[in-house]
Formats: structure tokens, sequence, C-alpha cells
């Protein structure tokens, strides 16, 4: 199975990131190969989105599930 790689982002320190966290895992992301970050909706710099996207690389099997909103980049 080729690695996953996830990313989750809050933007206040009182939501939950545990529903994400937990969808990542089952949907085969490793703990060591999700991206974390607490950034508001106005902030266009993502560091760690940015990290993330840094590993991917370019072939098949790759793709976005879930509640994905890139074009708030």
């Amino acid at each position: 199975m080729a690695r996953r790689f996830g990313y989750s982002c809050v933007s206040t320190s009182d939501q939950d990131w545990s529903l994400q966290l937990e969808a990542l895992t089952k949907a085969g992301v490793d703990d060591r190969d999700i991206f974390r970050e607490k950034a508001s909706g106005a902030k266009r710099d993502r560091t760690e989105l940015r990290r993330m996207l840094d590993q991917l690389r370019e072939g098949p099997g790759h793709g976005l599930s879930g509640q994905v909103r890139l074009q708030a980049m």
C-alpha cells in the first residue's frame, strides 16, 4: 500500500481534532504522517499544509477525500 498523508486544521483552540484525526487514521494515514495546524480561515499561509504537499510526488494514487477546502489556501 502506498504511503498516505493527512492534514488536519482547526481554527480555534476550543475546536476538537479528534473527529478529523480519527477519520484520517481510519483512512490508513499513519499518525506520523498527519500534519496538524491551528489557523483561522483568513490565514493564507498554511505552513503544515505546505509541508504535507511537499511530501507528495507525481504519480497514480493521489487524491483527496473528506471535507477538503483547499481553495481556502
